[in-house]
């Protein structure tokens, strides 16, 4: 018996002292493109906000594979919560001879054309059966003179391929294009 108990315990300590190899924690980035030329004045876009929903506002890349549930991603996480880089993503898109300009911070002595209020209620990747997508929902919230208005934006890009690195590409075309069209029909009005 204290031979059984013995081999148990040296199994038991070597298994105990053998490594498992990591999984290394994959970061990623939005990649905002903005036509800042488009409209025929110049403008300049005051964000006051930017407030993504929970559970969207934090490191962690969500999926989903039925309504109503959300997991994430272990090895597959955001550089920072989606706020600060899409705030980050939308002041570095400008060039000096951008037509749409974008502000923030202390404005006391700035005009600006546009107070924007942004909400992200959907950052995620969604699977459906054997394809997968990336949806993106977004409300912009704009004043001009106090006259506000709202616009959601709702967009899903079909991922090449079921994978967290495809899903964040579906992410960024959708995002991308959800960016462009609100500022095409901010500028129409």
């Amino acid at each position: 018996m204290k031979q059984k108990l013995f081999f148990l315990f040296i199994l038991f300590f070597i298994s105990s002292c053998v490594s498992f190899p990591k999984k290394n924690l994959v970061y990623h980035t939005i990649d905002l493109n903005l036509d800042t030329n488009i409209g025929n004045t110049n403008q300049t876009i005051l964000i006051s906000n930017i407030e993504v929903l929970p559970p969207y506002d934090t490191k962690r890349i969500c999926y989903s594979f039925r309504d109503h549930e959300v997991q994430t991603y272990s090895y597959h996480l955001w550089a920072s919560p989606i706020s600060h880089m899409l705030l980050t993503s939308i002041i570095l898109c400008q060039n000096p001879k951008s037509r749409i300009k974008f502000i923030t911070g202390d404005v006391s002595n700035t005009h600006y054309t546009y107070d924007l209020k942004i909400v992200v209620k959907k950052f995620i990747h969604r699977y459906y059966g054997s394809k997968s997508y990336g949806l993106v929902d977004i409300i912009f919230i704009v004043s001009k003179m106090g006259v506000i208005k709202q616009k959601e934006y709702k967009v899903k890009v079909l991922c090449k391929e079921n994978n967290p690195y495809e899903a964040i590409v579906a992410l960024n075309k959708a995002l991308n294009k959800i960016m462009n069209d609100f500022l095409i029909d901010l500028t129409k009005n």
